[in-house]
């Protein structure tokens, strides 16, 4: 039996910057942005009120030893989260396993990102991939895109970007945060790749960028973002060491754009326990001037989108 859920999705880095997802950036994911505060949830079941009492714990208990998958996934969320009941990631597994292999297409995601976490269970990309696939088949939208990220930074088997993009697409003909974003980057190595080069070719602007605003202070080549702007975000990555890496590569590929300025690398941390680390290039004061330069940035070929922080 298959349950569909609804539930709020916040701004979500994919490509988890398991390479660039956040595009992993797992920007391919935006990353594991999921649902997990119980008090944001939407199910098609009554919704779990953030203050969770004994009473209710033992009839989730009892419902979920009935065979109950539901009942099974919310106790999953309480044990995970530690919410009216002692936190315990193994028996979250055990019951997000249970509601999954009901069909549950949540439990199938959660369960995945626990393996892609080793968080209560070891470590497996290759289990992670088995239960996002699971929930992709279903209809998932961001377990494709966890799926596109996998492929594509090549978490657990062999980097292939054809079949990230197609995963990547199905997510985007969903409109799932970042999808299209991956999407386009992703298109944009393999048409490199079958022009034989990785470079893009020289293009000119007559835009002129606007001033971005200086960061608040500066290490080595990061700098660290104020408390308030609007980010032009270039990218996002599952590490801090690939932002880095795709800045670098942004550098050599349009020196006439970043060659004389700093990445400006944002962590950011999610309900979840994902952590993505957002790729920006400038920090503006006002959307207008942050949405002028991005426009400026995607006349000369690079992806980008802009993030208010």
């Amino acid at each position: 039996m298959t349950y569909c859920v609804l539930y709020a999705v916040p701004f979500v880095d994919l490509f988890d910057g398991k390479g660039q997802y956040e595009m992993k950036q797992h920007n391919l994911l935006t990353g594991f942005a999921l649902f997990l505060a119980l008090n944001t949830f939407f199910f098609a079941a009554p919704v779990m009120s953030q203050r969770i009492s004994d009473a209710d714990v033992a009839t989730h208990h009892i419902k979920a030893q009935a065979g109950d998958a539901q009942a099974q996934f919310l106790l999953g969320v309480m044990y995970e989260k530690g919410r009216g009941i002692a936190q315990d990631p193994v028996k979250a597994a055990n019951w997000y396993r249970k509601a999954a292999q009901q069909d549950h297409i949540i439990a199938q995601l959660s369960l995945g990102n626990l393996y892609d976490k080793g968080l209560g269970v070891r470590q497996s990309y290759a289990e992670a991939r088995t239960w996002y696939t699971k929930a992709a088949v279903l209809g998932n939208p961001e377990a494709m895109y966890f799926l596109g990220s996998m492929y594509y930074n090549g978490d657990g088997l062999e980097k292939d970007l054809k079949t990230a993009l197609a995963w990547l697409q199905r997510s985007a003909e969903q409109n799932y945060p970042m999808a299209n974003m991956a999407v386009a980057q992703v298109s944009a190595e393999l048409a490199a790749q079958d022009a034989g080069s990785l470079a893009l070719p020289p293009t000119t602007t007559s835009d002129k960028a606007p001033a971005a605003i200086a960061p608040t202070s500066e290490t080595g080549d990061q700098a660290i973002l104020p408390l308030s702007g609007y980010a032009v975000q270039v990218s996002s990555f599952k590490t801090e060491d690939q932002a880095h890496g795709h800045w670098q590569k942004l550098q050599k590929k349009k020196p006439g754009l970043f060659a004389d300025t700093k990445a400006i690398i944002h962590k950011k941390e999610f309900e979840s326990g994902r952590v993505f680390y957002r790729l920006n290039a400038a920090l503006f004061p006002k959307n207008a001037e942050a949405n002028k330069y991005c426009n400026t940035l995607k006349n000369q070929g690079v992806d980008c989108l802009v993030v208010k922080y």
